[in-house]
């Protein structure tokens, strides 16, 4: 209990781990992994279970996941990148819509994604977004107005996007990496 305290209130295996590496006697150990700490019970917050969203069909173009996420180059140049994610594959891609940073405009979006994607791959069946100012007016409209399903993440349920989301950070920490290696100072630098 003393050593539990001396240490910050540490969690059971983090306990029984300095006592292993400490070489620490057998009948420590043993009554460490039993201990329960009445201060950590009381202050623990209750657990949340993981929300999940049902899979969706595992086609290509059925769902995708749109996103807008920033990287910066070596000169403190923003440039925002729009992601699009297919759910069913996981085929990513992503293309620079706006530079110096700031929202993009629905309709520098809206081009970008024709251009990128429904060029080539058709328009999908299902696309969801976040509840961004880019999401709406013409990208919005054109989507729909193509007989695309447009759904918008609740604020509540930031699982709805988490895969567009978690492909998203992967990338921009890949260009973050690309951007440093090579030097990147301009847009065209960045794009290649």
């Amino acid at each position: 209990r003393r050593m539990h305290k001396m240490f910050g209130h540490r969690s059971r295996a983090t306990l029984l781990q300095m006592l292993r590496q400490a070489k620490g006697d057998q009948p420590y150990i043993e009554v460490a992994s039993h201990f329960r700490c009445d201060v950590c019970e009381q202050v623990k917050s209750p657990s949340r279970g993981h929300p999940v969203a049902p899979p969706s069909p595992y086609t290509f173009n059925y769902n995708l996941a749109v996103d807008v996420f920033e990287v910066g180059d070596l000169q403190d140049h923003r440039y925002s990148i729009l992601s699009v994610v297919d759910t069913g594959t996981n085929f990513h891609q992503a293309a620079v819509v706006c530079t110096n940073g700031g929202q993009p405009s629905s309709l520098k979006c809206w081009q970008k994604f024709q251009t990128m994607w429904s060029k080539w791959a058709g328009y999908p069946t299902k696309v969801t977004t976040d509840r961004g100012l880019h999401n709406r007016g013409h990208f919005a409209r054109g989507l729909t107005g193509n007989g695309v399903y447009l759904r918008q993440a609740a604020l509540e349920s930031p699982w709805q996007l988490g895969k567009g989301e978690r492909q998203g950070s992967i990338l921009k920490i890949l260009l973050k990496k690309l951007i440093t290696e090579h030097n990147a100072t301009n847009k065209l630098e960045v794009k290649t």
